[in-house]
């Protein structure tokens, strides 16, 4: 169970970061997406000008009708499933009601995953393990799909929004217009800041997802539809990011690209390709000792975490220097 609500063209967006409260999240929203987007996107209603390599706006207006709504305006639901998993109703944080969730919550992380697209009742019962609960009794599969309406129920009333979840002739899906999730916003960021001809451009739509990029999808979670999810995200924003660094050192960019290459050390610390291009953007510098310093925490951190040392290309780079 594995999917893309951006695959099917349908967007739905959102602000949020860092690892604060999600109530206070809410409440800073629309505030902090506005003071990023309209400081790079041109806007005629208040005359910036935007930054010169990204293409003509209309602000932040031109971003909704571009990007949707849910851009700047915040969405009564909204949940969170980077890090550990928050919901969010009209500003409330969620509380956990304990066993009675359990299986509601867990079909809710299932529909995530699939991206709110339609989704077979047999595969969400077979994923939440009823079959099994159902082998444990009486193996009955009228049992098993009476289970799964009665989480599909409890998470109705859970979530308290009309229409969100549609059950149609066997498939059940959620309405992305009706709810706000991080994880599909990081994707829709990403998508975008990878369609960009300008990389200076692109890494300003990069950072909307890097904002909001708070952990893994669905930490903890040992799924195997969860781990699919997760790397497939965590693998496209790796491979945006470096195509724009690398598109920024090409144009020469090395201010820039050093600044990218260091917001993605922030996240992925152990990924010796990061630290590579940012210790060369200061290299092209003339920043040495910077580079170097780099390259000793580079070192300390591989060898303390995973017993290795950084790829001989780093080192090598550093005495060619």
């Amino acid at each position: 169970i594995l999917g893309s609500p951006f695959d099917s063209g349908k967007l739905n967006m959102g602000p949020t970061g860092g690892r604060i409260d999600a109530g206070r999240k809410v409440m800073n929203a629309r505030q902090s997406d506005s003071q990023l987007v309209s400081s790079a996107l041109p806007d005629r209603a208040t005359g910036n000008e935007g930054h010169a390599d990204c293409p003509p706006a209309d602000g932040l207006s031109g971003l909704m009708s571009r990007f949707g709504r849910q851009a700047v305006e915040p969405s009564p639901l909204r949940i969170f499933t980077l890090g550990q998993m928050r919901i969010v109703v009209n500003g409330e944080p969620l509380r956990s009601g304990g066993k009675a969730q359990r299986r509601p919550l867990a079909l809710l992380r299932c529909l995530l995953t699939r991206g709110g697209r339609p989704v077979p009742v047999t595969l969400l019962r077979k994923a939440l393990g009823e079959d099994d609960l159902a082998g444990e009794g009486h193996g009955d599969v009228h049992y098993s799909r009476g289970a799964f309406d009665m989480a599909l129920s409890r998470l109705r009333r859970l979530l308290a929004v009309p229409d969100l979840l549609r059950l149609d002739d066997g498939f059940l899906s959620l309405d992305e217009n009706l709810c706000w999730v991080d994880a599909w916003a990081v994707e829709h960021w990403l998508i975008q800041a990878d369609a960009q001809p300008s990389p200076v451009c692109g890494r300003i739509l990069l950072e909307q997802a890097l904002h909001l990029y708070d952990g893994e999808f669905l930490e903890g979670e040992d799924a195997a539809w969860a781990v699919l999810a997760r790397e497939r995200i965590r693998a496209r924003l790796l491979r945006v990011a470096r195509r724009l660094g690398r598109a920024l050192e090409e144009e020469g960019r090395w201010v820039e690209a050093g600044d990218l290459y260091e917001r993605l050390r922030e996240f992925f610390p152990l990924d010796e390709d990061v630290c590579l291009h940012l210790i060369r953007s200061h290299v092209r510098r003339g920043e040495f000792a910077q580079a170097s310093g780099i390259y000793a925490r580079c070192r300390e951190v591989l060898a303390k975490v995973l017993g290795v040392l950084p790829n001989p290309a780093i080192r090598a780079m550093l005495e060619t220097a």
